[in-house]
């Protein structure tokens, strides 16, 4: 059987939170940033046609932890008012 690609809902990502020292991975991946040892490209903003929305994306790797990634950020315009939702991607390098 192949593994697919693991897509969290917010329950499974509280739940990943308790086993993660999210203040220490913080401060490693900013200390990164400082020293050259990860790269944070500027966000582009694409706007959707006919003021439908738009979309946010954030691109960035870290060196030492062989991780990059990017954080797809739509906010979609509708009836009852705008959805806003976020996607991220993280692999290995």
């Amino acid at each position: 059987m192949t593994p697919g690609i693991p897509i969290l809902d917010d329950a499974a990502v509280l739940a990943a939170l308790d086993g993660l020292d999210v203040k220490a991975v913080l401060r490693r991946t900013f200390g990164a940033l400082h020293r050259g040892e990860a790269v944070q490209p500027p966000q582009t903003l694409t706007l959707f046609p006919n003021d439908a929305g738009d979309f946010i994306t954030y691109a960035g790797v870290v060196g030492p932890a062989k991780v990059f990634g990017a954080k797809l950020s739509p906010y979609i315009v509708g009836p009852g008012g705008a959805r806003v939702t976020a996607w991220t991607l993280l692999m290995s390098m």
